[in-house]
């Protein structure tokens, strides 16, 4: 196997923990008397995507200097016209994914809107890149990382939300950056220093020395992220458990709420679900991964059984939109999902929305249930179950930071 080959499964298992499986597709194909690779790594969020082409070296202790260089000089081409010929591909043909967990995916002409393009090659010196480099292919903007940089900056940035507010950040600090590889620390330092909306600069080494002079305050701010980031990872976990159901999960429950469920052989509203928890931005992530950790604790320390707690949420990203978190131990699950579907529809009339997902985690069992609803239209009835059940809940408006 080719060590571009194992590094695509890497990053593929690696990309799928923040952003899910769902979102992420490795080596798309299509059929043209063969099957042709259309790109290395696709990432898609609501059919707006992201198109990665990655080059490695098979022994990266072989080069260094101009002859590392003109390596990465000549991948960085055939990577680019790589992602040029993905990107018309994705609007001219059908093409399909493998994937993990979904099976069989296919994408039709213009399904994917592409947004931006990466260009990933193996180095771990600085690299400049001919200030020829194209900064856009077809219309869509390109960013050239090394491997090593990606790894980091998609374990930082966690959503592809966020990554795609970097990409765009990134572009806007200094032109003469965007030819050079290898550089990715301190522009995300400078990234974070600045709250997400850097300043622009002259040159490279303006951000050297102004790094350099608050060195301490950037430390800072990156000990804070790396603990305020375990606040989002509830969220993540959800994400990821939708796609799976359990073995009997009909037993015991009445035929009217099974039939709320997809047939198992065609599930498809999970991933709407996750749709919901992967179209934020790290910061909603974290927010909302309080509200989940903070009801499921005052659930446990309760002493009561049969008991049902639940918070709200809403963001101004989605106004019409509500999330309720709740948590429940001492049910018959048919009672939590009679119980969470009543709280979500109450909830959708008081709050004036008309989309909503609730996540109730069931402590007996350590298990989630979801109820989705995907278009609302509340009734008197409803209104006045909501001003029960919402009326005393305090909201509080909490703003959402960049980083």
């Amino acid at each position: 196997m080719q060590r571009t080959d194992q590094a695509e499964r890497f990053l593929e298992k690696l990309a799928s923990v923040p952003l899910t499986w769902e979102n992420v597709f490795r080596s798309p194909k299509y059929t043209d008397k063969t099957e042709k690779e259309v790109v290395d790594l696709l990432l898609v969020l609501r059919n707006k995507g992201i198109f990665i082409s990655m080059k490695c070296q098979q022994d990266p202790e072989t080069r260094s200097g101009e002859k590392l260089a003109r390596w990465v000089q000549k991948n960085a081409e055939a990577a680019l016209k790589q992602v040029g010929g993905a990107i018309k591909t994705s609007k001219t043909r059908e093409f399909w994914c493998s994937h993990r967990r979904r099976g069989q995916v296919f994408f039709e002409p213009n399904q994917i809107d592409p947004i931006r393009a990466l260009v990933i090659v193996e180095t771990l010196e600085e690299i400049a890149l001919s200030e020829t480099a194209p900064l856009e292919i077809d219309s869509v903007p390109v960013s050239y990382l090394s491997l090593e940089d990606f790894i980091n900056i998609l374990l930082e940035l966690r959503t592809i939300n966020d990554l795609i507010l970097y990409l765009e950040a990134r572009c806007s600090i200094c032109p003469g950056l965007q030819q050079i590889i290898g550089i990715e620390k301190v522009i995300f330092e400078f990234y974070v220093l600045y709250g997400g909306s850097p300043r622009e600069v002259d040159t490279l080494q303006d951000i050297l020395e102004e790094i350099d002079e608050r060195k301490t305050e950037i430390e800072n701010l990156i000990r804070k992220r790396e603990a305020v980031n375990l606040q989002a990872e509830p969220i993540e976990r959800v994400s990821d458990r939708l796609s799976t159901r359990l073995e009997k999960y009909e037993e015991g429950l009445d035929e009217e709420i099974v039939r709320r469920f997809d047939p198992t052989s065609e599930r498809s509203n999970y991933l709407l679900m996750q749709d919901e928890l992967c179209d934020l931005v790290l910061d909603e992530r974290r927010k909302l991964g309080t509200c989940l950790t903070d009801v499921i604790k005052k659930v446990k320390e309760d002493h009561l059984e049969g008991l049902i707690g639940y918070e709200v949420a809403h963001l101004d990203s989605k106004p019409s939109f509500l999330y309720v978190f709740s948590s429940s131990k001492g049910m018959h699950r048919n009672e939590v999902i009679m119980r969470c579907s009543a709280l979500i529809q109450s909830g959708l009339a008081y709050y004036r929305k008309t989309r909503g997902l609730l996540v109730n985690y069931t402590q007996d069992r350590d298990g989630y249930d979801a109820v989705f609803i995907p278009s609302f239209e509340e009734t008197t009835e409803l209104i006045q179950m909501g001003r029960k059940r919402f009326g005393s809940l305090k909201m509080f408006d909490v703003p959402i930071e960049k980083v």
